[in-house]
C-alpha cells in the first residue's frame, strides 16, 4: 500500500520520553493500581493469527508513516502500532514515545482487542478506574487520554492496535474517529499483503525449486537414456513406438529415426522364440502386459533384422498406468544377448570337455597307481616262480613258495576289485576289526624273496599291539609300498629294513589332526640314502619320484597318504641324507571289545 509522506507540525506537546522503570513489584502490586484486561476468549487462535503474519523487529517505513498520519490528524503527541502477544505489548511503529514495549497486563491495548470492530475511548484515563493507578498515567509520560482501534486480520482476530494518546483528557471528533479507523485498515492491509507477499516469495522458491529439481533430473534421466547399454523403447497402448535411446539403433538394428513411429511388430522385425521359432503374439512381453498391467522380467526374445541376422534379446517391461488406472504407456529395457549366449554355450561345452579330460586323467593316474602296486605283487610271484623252478632253497619248500605266489596273486586280485570298487561308485571297501600284525608278518614273507642277500629284513613288534579299524587289503598295499620304497632307498644293495608295530599314545594338537588316545603305529625304517628337505617337501605328490624315468611312477606315496587319510590317520616322516629314513603311520586304535568298525 502507497502512503504519501506528510510534513508534520514540529510544534508538538513537550513529552517526557525518558524510559519506563522496571515495576519490581510484580504483577500483584500492579493489579492493585490498576486492572489488567484478560484474555480474549480466543486468545490461543488470536496468537497464532499474529504469528502467521512472522513481524519482525525491523523497521517499516509504510507504518511509520500510518503513525504519523495518526498523530497528525487526530492533533495527538503520540501514536502507536501496537501488537499483543501472550507476555508483552510491543510497537512495531511508535511516534512520540521512547519505550519500545511494556508488560502485556500494562497494555491499554489489551482492552482494545477484547472488542474486535470497536473504536475504543478513554476521555480521562484518571478518572477511570481501570487506570487511575496506571503507571503511565501516574509518572512519565502521563498519559491522560487514549484511543485506539483494533487491527482485526480477515479471520475476524484483533491480533493489536492503531493508537493515539494524549497527556490531557479530551475526545476526538468523529471524523478523526473516522479517519483513525480508516489508517488502522489500512496498517492491517499492509501487514496482510506483506504477509501474501511472503507466502507467495515461498511458494514460488517452492516452485524453483521443484523446477530446478525437476530438470536436474530430466537431465539425470536423459544422461541415462543416453548412456544406456540397453535399448530403452516406449511403445502406445496402440503398439506405436514413441520413444528409443541411442543404444536401440545398435540392438534394433534401425536408425531412431526409423524406429519411432513403427509399431512394435511392425514387418521389419520378425519376432520369434528363443530356439528361433513361431513365437504366438499373445505370449510376447507387450500382450503380456496389457492383459497384466504388471511388469515382465528376463523374457528371452528373438529377432530377425531386416537385413536377415537374428539376435537374441533379454526384454525387461512395464506399464505406466494413468490416474484411472489404465495403461498409457509401456517402457521396455532391451539387452541383445546373443554373444553372452554363445559364450555360455562355448564355456558349457569347454566344461563338458575338461570334465571328460579330467576323468581321463582320473582314470590315467589310477591305471598307473594300479600298475605300481600290481608291479610289486608280480615281482614278488616271480621271485617266488624263479625260486621254485630252481627246486628251492634249503630253507624254504616249494610247497611255501607256490603258497606265496597264490597269496600275492590274490592281493592282486584284490586290487583289480579295489580300483573297479571306485571307479563305479560301488560302496566303499568295508572296515572291519584288523590285527595288523598278520599284514606284518605276510608282507615280510612276500618281501623276503625279493630282497638282494645283503639287506636284512627286520620285524620289530609289540606281543600285542592295538587292532584298529581297517580295509585289510589297503593296509596291505599300504605297508607293501612303504617297503618297496625303502628298498630301493638303499642304492647299494645292502642295509637293514625295519617294520615297526607299536602301540603309542597321541597327545593330540599337532600338525597332522590326529585326535588324543590310543593308537597304532606302523613304521618303516631303513638304512639308504635319506632324503633332503626339498624331497620330503614333495613325496607324497602325485607322480614325483626320486628314480630314472622308467623304474617309479612316483605314485606309491600318494597312494599311501590317500588310504591314510581315509582311515582318519596320520603319516609322520623322518630322514637325514645319508643316514635313511623313516616313514610312520598312525592310526585310531579299537577299543578292547571283540569289534569295531
Amino acid at each position: 500500500m502507497a502512503v504519501e509522506t506528510l510534513p508534520l507540525d514540529h510544534d508538538e506537546p513537550s513529552i517526557d520520553h525518558t524510559p519506563l522503570a522496571p515495576d519490581t513489584d510484580g504483577a500483584r502490586r500492579r493489579r492493585a493500581l490498576w486492572t489488567p484486561a484478560q484474555p480474549p476468549a480466543d486468545e490461543r487462535a488470536r496468537l497464532q493469527a499474529l504469528w502467521a503474519y512472522e513481524i519482525g523487529p525491523e523497521p517499516d517505513p509504510v507504518l511509520d508513516e500510518l503513525t504519523a498520519l495518526a498523530a497528525r490528524l487526530c492533533e495527538a503527541p503520540i501514536s502507536l502500532v501496537s501488537l499483543v502477544d501472550d507476555a508483552r505489548q510491543w510497537f512495531k511503529s511508535r511516534r512520540g514515545l521512547a519505550v519500545g514495549e511494556t508488560h502485556r497486563d500494562e497494555a491499554f491495548c489489551g482492552y482494545t482487542i477484547l472488542a474486535p470492530g470497536e473504536f475504543l475511548e478513554i476521555a480521562d484515563t484518571r478518572a477511570d478506574p481501570r487506570f487511575e493507578g496506571h503507571p503511565m498515567v501516574t509518572r512519565a509520560p502521563y498519559i491522560r487520554y487514549y484511543a485506539g482501534v483494533p487491527l482485526v486480520t480477515p479471520t475476524g482476530h484483533a491480533i493489536g492496535t492503531l493508537c493515539v494518546l494524549d497527556t490531557t483528557p479530551r475526545r476526538l471528533t468523529a471524523l478523526q474517529r473516522d479517519l483513525l479507523q480508516i489508517l488502522a485498515r489500512h496498517a492491517l492491509q499492509h501487514l496482510e499483503l506483506a504477509r501474501q507477499a511472503r507466502s507467495l516469495a515461498s511458494l514460488l522458491a517452492a516452485e524453483q525449486r521443484a523446477a530446478d529439481a525437476l530438470r536436474e533430473k530430466t537431465a539425470m534421466l536423459e544422461a541415462i537414456m543416453n548412456t544406456s547399454v540397453a535399448a530403452i523403447v516406449q511403445v502406445s497402448p496402440g503398439g506405436d513406438i514413441t520413444y528409443a535411446n541411442p543404444r536401440a539403433e545398435q540392438i534394433l538394428g534401425l536408425t531412431r529415426d526409423a524406429i519411432v513411429g513403427r509399431t512394435y511388430d511392425a514387418p521389419a522385425w520378425r519376432h520369434t522364440a528363443p530356439d528361433g521359432g513361431p513365437w504366438p503374439a499373445d505370449a510376447q512381453p507387450f500382450a503380456r502386459i496389457l492383459a497384466s498391467r504388471a511388469p515382465v522380467w528376463d523374457v528371452e526374445h528373438g529377432i530377425e533384422w531386416p537385413d536377415g541376422r537374428w539376435r537374441l534379446l533379454a526384454i525387461n517391461g512395464a506399464p505406466i498406468l494413468d490416474d484411472a488406472g489404465e495403461v498409457s504407456s509401456v517402457v521396455f529395457s532391451v539387452s541383445d544377448i546373443t554373444e553372452r549366449r554363445r559364450s555360455e554355450e562355448a564355456r558349457a561345452r569347454l566344461e563338458t570337455e575338461l570334465r571328460q579330460a579330467e576323468k581321463m586323467q582320473a582314470l590315467g593316474r589310477l591305471a598307473a597307481g594300479m600298475t605300481h602296486d600290481l608291479n610289486n605283487l608280480l615281482t614278488i610271484i616271480l621271485g617266488n616262480v624263479e625260486l621254485a623252478r630252481s627246486g628251492g632253497t634249503a630253507g624254504r619248500p616249494v610247497e611255501d613258495m607256490l603258497n606265496d605266489v597264490a597269496t600275492a596273486a590274490q592281493r592282486a586280485r584284490e586290487l583289480v576289485a579295489q580300483v573297479l570298487t571306485s571307479t563305479t561308485r560301488q560302496p566303499r571297501a568295508v572296515h572291519r576289526r584288523v590285527d595288523v600284525r598278520t599284514i606284518v608278518d605276510e608282507v615280510a614273507r612276500l618281501m623276503a624273496p625279493t630282497l638282494p642277500a645283503a639287506i636284512d629284513l627286520i620285524v620289530d613288534a609289540d606281543e600285542r599291539p592295538p587292532a584298529v579299524s581297517a580295509a585289510p587289503a589297503q593296509l596291505h598295499q599300504v605297508l607293501m609300498n612303504l617297503c618297496v620304497n625303502a628298498v630301493h632307498a638303499m642304492a647299494s644293495g645292502q642295509g637293514h629294513v625295519v617294520i615297526g608295530l607299536h602301540g603309542r599314545d597321541v597327545d593330540g594338537g599337532g600338525a597332522d589332526g590326529l585326535a588324543p588316545g590310543r593308537h597304532l603305529s606302523l613304521s618303516v625304517s631303513d638304512t639308504g640314502i635319506g632324503m633332503d628337505a626339498y624331497v620330503q617337501d614333495r613325496i607324497f605328490d602325485p607322480f614325483f619320484s626320486t628314480r630314472v624315468p622308467g623304474e617309479g611312477s612316483g605314485l606309491g606315496l600318494s597312494v599311501v597318504q590317500g588310504i591314510v587319510k581315509a582311515h582318519g590317520g596320520a603319516i609322520r616322516v623322518e630322514s637325514r641324507v645319508g643316514r635313511g629314513t623313516t616313514i610312520e603311520v598312525l592310526l585310531p586304535a579299537c577299543a578292547e571289545e571283540p569289534e569295531c568298525s
